[in-house]
């Protein structure tokens, strides 16, 4: 698989109407969607073990906000599956979840866009019945952001 690069010949071809982000939370029973991504002091190694260079994010805002209603969308996505809590969040958690959300929202800042970048944290739970609930949250989420892109985005479903 490839790594989206926003300084791709071949990427800048490729038009993204919608950027969903998806990452387990550990801590958490329901699903959570971030209005915002925070600058911030990464300190944790990624997965490759390797650290973020400490000016790789300057000259950034100090936060970046989603352009999405998330209070709304969630309220619509809760609304799909009435045994499924679904919730807008403030708080990332400085680590890659809210990294690569702030990189995907700088992307857009720095291009004057609509910020068109949701993240979706999701329940660790791994047996069938929590995969399907997982599917069935990011389909109502995926449909509540499109039925919410601005006017020049007015997809068909």
């Amino acid at each position: 698989p490839s790594v989206y690069d926003a300084d791709s010949v071949s990427t800048k071809a490729v038009g993204i109407d919608l950027m969903i982000h998806i990452g387990m939370h550990p801590d958490e029973k329901g699903y959570f969607v971030e209005r915002r991504a925070r600058r911030g002091k990464y300190e944790q190694p990624g997965d490759d073990g390797k650290y973020l260079a400490r000016d790789a994010l300057k000259g950034l805002p100090e936060k970046l906000m989603v352009g999405f209603d998330l209070d709304d969308i969630a309220a619509q996505v809760a609304e799909s599956d009435e045994k499924t809590i679904v919730k807008a969040s403030n708080d990332a958690g400085l680590y890659f979840c809210e990294l690569i959300s702030f990189i995907s929202l700088s992307i857009l800042e720095q291009r004057r866009e609509f910020a068109r970048v949701v993240f979706l944290h999701v329940p660790t739970g791994k047996d069938e019945e929590n995969i399907k609930r997982g599917v069935r949250v990011a389909q109502a989420l995926i449909e509540a952001c499109v039925d919410s892109l601005p006017g020049q985005y007015n997809l068909p479903h």
